[in-house]
């Protein structure tokens, strides 16, 4: 008798991701860098990013109006970007407005005509990301993504995920290097790695390709405001225990 692993609809791995992207948030608010809990919690939240590239070019092609789902992505990113410079201290734009710039990213990659013309203003989106929240890796994801779309190869999808981790883990392990020196920086980098992995093989073997049959609605706003009220939550929390 043959189980059936894939189980989990989209809306369950967004949740899964935005577990993981509080985790990581928690961490930076609260605890203190190099211990073991803090490394660990960060780590957890290199899940989100990556899955959320991957639905946004999966989102992209399903919409029925690319329109207002930029509009929306706007919107939030704008809504968002007080809480996140209060809560994380961070000075660059949120991560909503790098998933904006990705968005533009895949319609420039659909629409625009001659593959020069076409790569250019891609790799001019993807220096122009790296003023927002996992700039330059979140739109070198889109990119693996949106080229290997309908890629009919076995376990493509997962294949995706790692040509990703390894340009994440190969600039990773360039920015730690000189901090942690080269034997330690690649034990980091392997465990920075390994959430990215994980997303890979969760969508790969356990996602069923569908979004939730109930609270369809809610799902769809619950995205869009967790993000920034989480972030305001967080910020007064810690304004009331410092």
């Amino acid at each position: 008798m043959k189980v059936e692993t894939r189980v989990l609809n989209r809306d369950a791995i967004k949740y899964i991701a935005i577990v993981a992207m509080t985790l990581n948030h928690v961490a930076s608010v609260f605890m203190k860098p190099g211990t073991l809990l803090y490394e660990s919690f960060t780590d957890i939240g290199y899940v989100t990013a990556i899955t959320m590239c991957y639905f946004l070019v999966e989102g992209y092609h399903y919409t029925h109006s690319k329109d207002r789902y930029c509009r929306r992505l706007l919107i939030f990113a704008v809504i968002s970007q007080i809480p996140f410079n209060l809560a994380l201290g961070a000075f660059g734009l949120n991560i909503m407005f790098t998933l904006l710039i990705c968005f533009a990213i895949i319609w420039v990659m659909e629409n625009v005509s001659g593959s020069t013309r076409r790569n250019l203003f891609a790799a001019g989106l993807t220096v122009l990301s790296v003023i927002s929240d996992w700039g330059i890796f979140a739109a070198i994801f889109t990119i693996i993504f949106e080229r290997r779309r309908g890629n009919k190869d076995k376990y493509q999808t997962l294949l995706s995920f790692c040509y990703c981790t390894l340009v994440f883990g190969f600039f990773e392990y360039l920015n730690l290097a000189g901090n942690f020196g080269y034997i330690a920086a690649i034990s980091h980098v392997i465990f920075e790695m390994l959430p990215l992995v994980a997303a890979g093989l969760m969508i790969e073997f356990f996602y069923n390709g569908r979004k939730s049959d109930r609270n369809q609605i809610f799902n769809k706003w619950f995205f869009y405001i967790y993000y920034p009220a989480h972030l305001l939550v967080l910020y007064l929390i810690k304004m009331m225990i410092k």
